[in-house]
């Protein structure tokens, strides 16, 4: 078999790169665990999640929970602002009410803002979905 033509190897280095840069762009914000049952004899429930930035650059996440339709839910979020640096992880922890019930649905969310100018900012949204059941209610 003849050796590939020069043509041929330069298209196949462009190919290469071209995927290369594609794969790095596709890395996104990450949120863990995903989903999760939280069980609790308390009248209270506690998440701990590890918010991952996967960027080149440090990217400032607010960590907010709200219920199983978005509306914002009253909870402690600590830290609920954050500073994670480039390709770093950063936990948060979350403590929600049963608001006198057995149980609740809630989804926690890391929201980024990033950009270069003004006009050119990004937000970002990764959220969690978490059960909490309450035990012997």
């Amino acid at each position: 078999m003849p050796p590939p033509s020069r043509c041929a190897v330069n298209r196949i280095a462009i190919i290469a790169i071209a995927l290369t840069a594609t794969a790095n762009t596709a890395a996104t914000q990450s949120v863990s665990p995903m989903r999760g049952i939280v069980k609790s004899f308390d009248d209270q429930f506690a998440v701990r999640l590890t918010v991952g930035n996967p960027y080149t650059k440090a990217v400032n996440f607010d960590v907010r929970v709200y219920d199983e339709n978005f509306a914002p839910v009253n909870a402690v979020i600590y830290p609920s602002s954050m500073k994670v640096g480039a390709g770093d992880t950063r936990q948060a922890t979350v403590k929600v009410s049963f608001n006198g019930q057995a149980q609740r649905k809630i989804r926690v969310c890391a929201e980024g803002l990033f950009g270069k100018e003004q006009t050119n900012l990004v937000r970002t949204q990764v959220c969690g979905r978490f059960l909490g059941l309450r035990l012997g209610y």
